[in-house]
C-alpha cells in the first residue's frame, strides 16, 4: 500500500489497485466452472478475434458466428481441454482455421466464397499513438503502413501477429500452422524486405 501524508501527519495508507488477472489465472478459474472466469475472457478477447477474423473474409455475419463458435467450445471443452501454452494464440489459431474451414466448404458448394479473402490482409499501424508527436511522424507511419500491405499475404500476417498481437516466434507457428524456423525465415525476410522499401522511400 503507498502512504499518503498531510500536514498534521500521516494518513491511512490508500490501497493500490490489484493487477487484472492474468489469461492463464482466468483459464484455471473457467476450468473449475467459475462463469465471471469465462466473461471476463469473453471480453478481453472478442474484439481481438473480431478484429483478427475480419483480415480473413469480408463476410461479417460468418466472422461473428465463427468467433461465437470458437468460444462456445471453449467453454464446453473446458473439463478435457490441455491447458495452452497461450490462450491468445490457441484463439486465434482457432479462429483462423474456423474461417478457413467455412469459406472453403462454402465455395465447394456453390456459396458467395470470395476468392480475395484473405489476400487482402491488411496491417496498420495507428497514427493515433500518444508517441506520434507530430504531423511529419504520422506521415511516415502512414507511409509505413502503405509499404507494410504490399507485402504478400503471409508476410502482412506475420508482421500483424509479431507487433500487433504481440505473439512469440512459437506462438505465431501455432497460429499459422507452420514450423518455428519457418517462422523465423519468414519474418527475417518480411524485415529485410520492409527496411529495403523504407530506406528506398528515405522514411528513415
Amino acid at each position: 500500500m503507498r502512504p499518503t501524508t498531510s500536514r498534521t501527519g500521516p494518513l491511512i495508507s490508500a490501497p493500490e489497485t490489484p493487477p487484472p488477472p492474468s489469461d492463464e489465472a482466468l483459464w484455471q478459474r473457467a476450468t473449475q466452472d467459475d462463469e465471471a472466469a469465462f466473461t471476463e475472457l469473453l471480453h478481453r478477447y472478442s474484439p481481438r478475434l473480431l478484429g483478427y477474423g475480419r483480415k480473413w473474409s469480408h463476410d461479417d455475419e460468418l466472422v461473428k458466428d465463427c468467433v461465437q463458435d470458437v468460444l462456445a467450445e471453449l467453454w464446453l471443452a473446458r473439463h478435457r481441454l490441455a491447458s495452452p501454452e497461450s490462450l491468445r494464440a490457441y484463439l486465434l489459431a482457432s479462429v483462423r482455421h474456423r474461417i478457413g474451414k467455412l469459406t472453403r466448404r462454402a465455395w465447394r458448394f456453390g456459396g458467395s466464397f470470395d476468392e480475395t479473402d484473405g489476400d487482402e490482409f491488411t496491417v496498420t499501424f495507428s497514427v493515433e499513438e500518444s508517441w506520434i508527436a507530430d504531423e511529419a511522424q504520422r506521415q511516415r507511419v502512414e507511409q509505413l503502413n502503405v509499404l507494410v500491405n504490399r507485402l504478400p499475404q503471409r508476410q502482412r500476417e506475420v508482421i500483424y501477429l509479431k507487433f500487433h498481437q504481440n505473439l512469440s516466434q512459437s506462438q505465431i507457428a501455432e497460429v499459422m500452422g507452420i514450423r518455428y524456423q519457418s517462422v523465423s525465415n519468414l519474418l527475417q525476410r518480411t524485415l529485410a524486405s520492409l527496411r529495403q522499401e523504407v530506406s528506398a522511400e528515405g522514411l528513415l
